[in-house]
């Protein structure tokens, strides 16, 4: 098949970028025809501010993109067109240039109905933009803290549902859960076109050995991923290590509790290459992961089971459909810490079965989130929409 790529990548790499990497060079070893068609926001970085303003105000439609879109059309012929992300620069108006292809979009965040993309606002979730209307996230600066650029965001998102881009321009919608699915069907994209296919690691690695220690946790250092809240419940922990690997806004707030709270057991380790990752993750007794806001995927929960490491995460969300209780991890409540320690607690008290849910964790990996399993959901997926 030969299919056309099209990512907007971000200043800082996340799981959005390292997704479609993956995916483009999945399927290029499989014999299919890629071609990437990618924009970075690091060019906004040379602009000078009045055209950064202008590119607020264009997230809409972009004219470029129209153009550049039906050229590669026109000369590369695609069976498919698969959007990753299209915020900001590519904009929406990719749906419109594809002239007729069979075009599939994956959900990453949930941007469709919330400026900010999070459902995520003062330390909680938050559904005021899909219950009451855009207006809110405006009235609340949600994106970036600016009522202007939240205000773009919105004017977007509105012009697209008046012209019916997402249920007319979009063969197929992929949700990464089916909690996600759940939640895009709720806010009005149609129930029928949103198929449910999971991330998937391409880099293998053996499991970790019986000999492990402390807790990992990876991800970006904002208030959305709770390390507020796993900071406050590692003060009864500290008999054991955690490690922080990442890098975000947040890391001088993290700093400053880390030595009010005299928490000695606790290291930023900042960012580190995937390889390194999954190494600290072959070694790690246990992944901690947080989060305060739903989670589309969890794709560290992925690399825990490629390393056969047990998750520790909030019954919240999707992780809530990624972690199997008992079996490959351990889920706690919402908002409980005690229930978070005693988790991390089971961990290290029984090491046996601590194995024993790695172990189920890493045939879970092997069977649902591999590079053959990513292969085969996704050319599925091509092939639905592309009647082959």
């Amino acid at each position: 098949m030969r299919i056309l790529m099209v990512h907007n990548y971000y200043q800082q790499r996340g799981g959005e970028d390292e997704c479609t990497d993956q995916e483009v060079q999945l399927l290029r070893d499989r014999g299919h025809q890629v071609q990437l068609y990618a924009r970075h926001n690091d060019e906004v970085k040379a602009w000078p501010l009045h055209r950064r303003a202008e590119m607020f105000m264009g997230t809409s439609w972009s004219a470029r993109t129209v153009r550049e879109i039906e050229n590669h059309v026109e000369t590369f012929q695609p069976d498919v067109v698969h959007v990753q992300n299209f915020f900001p620069l590519i904009t929406p108006s990719v749906f419109h240039a594809t002239r007729g292809v069979p075009t599939v979009s994956t959900l990453h965040n949930y941007r469709l109905m919330c400026p900010a993309g999070t459902y995520f606002r003062n330390g909680d979730v938050c559904e005021e933009c899909r219950l009451n209307g855009l207006g809110s996230g405006i009235r609340h600066r949600c994106y970036r803290g600016s009522a202007v650029q939240t205000a773009a965001v919105a004017l977007m998102l509105r012009r697209h549902r008046r012209m019916r881009t997402w249920d007319r321009q979009v063969s197929a919608w992929v949700a990464l859960t089916p909690f996600a699915r759940d939640k895009f069907v709720e806010a009005g994209l149609p129930a029928d076109r949103i198929l449910v296919r999971p991330n998937f690691l391409y880099h293998d690695i053996e499991p970790g050995g019986d000999e492990r220690s402390g807790a990992v946790f990876v991800g970006r250092l904002s208030e959305e991923k709770g390390l507020a809240f796993l900071l406050d419940a590692w003060r009864q922990l500290p008999d054991i290590q955690l490690r922080i690997i990442g890098e975000g806004p947040q890391r001088a707030a993290l700093e400053t509790i880390i030595e009010r709270k005299g928490l000695t057991n606790v290291h930023l380790a900042g960012r580190m290459p995937l390889e390194d990752v999954l190494e600290q993750l072959r070694c790690a007794a246990c992944l901690v992961m947080p989060s305060r806001w739903y989670e589309t995927f969890g794709r560290t929960i992925i690399e825990a089971y490629a390393a056969g490491t047990p998750v520790v995460a909030p019954r919240h969300g999707a992780m809530a459909d990624l972690v199997d209780h008992g079996k490959t991890g351990w889920l706690y409540d919402y908002d409980d810490t005690a229930g978070l320690v005693e988790s991390v607690q089971s961990i290290l008290r029984d090491p046996v079965a601590a194995r024993e849910v790695g172990r189920r964790a890493r045939e879970v990996f092997e069977e649902q989130y591999s590079r053959d399993a990513g292969y085969e959901s996704l050319v599925a997926v091509y092939r639905h929409v592309a009647g082959v």
